[in-house]
């Protein structure tokens, strides 16, 4: 009996928090509304300065999961590196994101902690079949170039 009491003045008092709880979002959404309304350029500073914002920390959070995820999918990613060469000229110094093509072996023999390297070159190619010719990108490379644990999509 005594159970039954407690329950049911809880349910009334869920659903008096429940009614109050929705005229109060009412109460608010009407008194934004109209001071959106009667404050128009200051709102619209606001708005513009917080789309702005959200936009930005949105691109940069984008931005940093594509740089940190490079390289990811390989099973011994933290044994893998990418060696780049930053270019000097009178005028700016360029990062270039790859070296000399002899440079590779010649590493790996004077360095012996290098286990393994590889080459690659992009090239554009031609293609062609029953007079239809179309351009390919292909990738030129080492013969170790496989024992990477590559995903070949």
């Amino acid at each position: 009996m005594c159970f039954t009491i407690i329950g049911t003045s809880f349910e009334i008092f869920l659903r008096a928090s429940l009614l109050n709880f929705r005229r109060m979002i009412k109460i608010l959404f009407r008194n934004g509304f109209r001071s959106l309304i009667k404050q128009m350029p200051y709102s619209f500073v606001n708005i513009l300065g917080l789309t702005i914002g959200v936009a930005s920390v949105l691109v940069l959070i984008i931005w940093v999961s594509v740089e940190t995820s490079y390289d990811k999918f390989h099973k011994d990613q933290e044994r893998l590196y990418r060696v780049s060469m930053i270019f000097k000229t009178p005028n700016k110094d360029m990062n270039i994101g790859s070296i000399n093509a002899p440079a590779g072996p010649e590493f790996k023999r004077e360095f012996p902690v290098i286990e393994e390297m590889v080459r690659i070159d992009p090239e554009k190619e031609s293609a062609g079949y029953n007079n239809k010719f179309s351009q390919l990108d292909a990738l030129y490379t080492d013969k170790t170039f496989l024992i990477y644990s590559l995903l070949i999509y």
